[in-house]
């Protein structure tokens, strides 16, 4: 196995995000190639003229009124107010427990360390984790970590750009899954290597919005166009049961928000360790069937 995500050149990448990725791009409405302009505070389509801000060296690839900007400033007037709620989201962010969820692949690593750091790689809703230096992060809000700003249903990429695309709890979150995937396969190259990770039975969740949940059956059948090289559970029944635990209690006192609140943080601990049993119980032979989630490893299809 290859040692490339170990590898120092694999945490060197200098400049601006946008020289880096700015050969890879394409305009999103007529799919032509885009100039950075010398200010570097805008890329514009050579063929249709449309303009893309840079904010932050991440190129904006999304209609203004739909991407997540960063949060505005507060002016003094609400300042008083501000500080006590933000002293109030700290008590209950500390008080939080964590997730309920143990994610037992490993494929993502395994992956990146067999491709070495050479390889072009996507992680396509990354938030602010970036896997390595050298994998390009995609997501729908700017954050430090983000190279691009764009959607998964219109990426903003040639085609066959991709060696691998990894996708982590993101199909549950739009609309047309299928018409996401069908993008990672335009964006891939002949036999490059697809990583997904889908719910299954998990609490509604949106971030922005929560749509979908796939059955086994269900993700072969997304993901048919693809050669399937594994599909198995990566978040075990434990922590679907850890999960709807801290949710049912929260119902239990359903009408009184702050009690609802109470009780979710204090079954949340108590049923905390129950996540670690995924461990064993997320290889066993039945696990599938009450699994909070699936992972698909694939290839496309020359």
């Amino acid at each position: 196995m290859k040692n490339g995500f170990h590898d120092k050149r694999c945490y060197n990448r200098r400049g601006p995000p946008s020289k880096g990725v700015l050969p890879r791009l394409v305009c999103t409405a007529c799919k032509n190639e885009l100039v950075l302009q010398e200010e570097q505070s805008t890329i514009l389509c050579s063929s249709c003229g449309q303009q893309h801000p840079v904010q932050s060296g991440a190129p904006i690839m999304m209609e203004p009124t739909t991407w997540a900007a960063p949060g505005k400033r507060v002016d003094r007037k609400g300042a008083r107010e501000f500080r006590a709620k933000s002293a109030l989201r700290r008590i209950a962010e500390a008080t939080a427990p964590p997730s309920p969820s143990l994610n037992v692949s490993r494929i993502v690593q395994l992956m990146l360390e067999d491709l070495g750091c050479e390889a072009s790689v996507l992680d396509l809703g990354s938030g602010g984790h970036r896997l390595a230096h050298h994998v390009i992060n995609v997501d729908i809000a700017l954050s430090p970590n983000v190279d691009i700003v764009a959607a998964g249903q219109a990426l903003p990429f040639k085609d066959a750009t991709f060696d691998a695309v990894i996708t982590q709890a993101v199909l549950e979150h739009v609309p047309d899954p299928g018409n996401v995937v069908a993008e990672i396969g335009r964006v891939l190259k002949d036999d490059g290597y697809i990583y997904a990770e889908i719910p299954f039975m998990q609490g509604y969740h949106a971030d922005p919005g929560d749509y979908h949940r796939f059955t086994r059956s269900g993700i072969r059948w997304l993901f048919r166009d693809f050669e399937a090289t594994d599909l198995g559970v990566c978040v075990g029944p434990s922590s679907a049961l850890a999960w709807m635990l801290r949710e049912y209690a929260r119902l239990v006192v359903y009408g009184s928000e702050p009690l609802g609140k109470i009780m979710y943080r204090l079954v949340g601990w108590i049923t905390l360790p129950l996540k670690y049993l995924d461990l064993i119980m997320a290889r066993t032979e039945k696990a599938h069937v009450i699994a909070a989630g699936f992972y698909f490893y694939g290839r496309r299809r020359a």
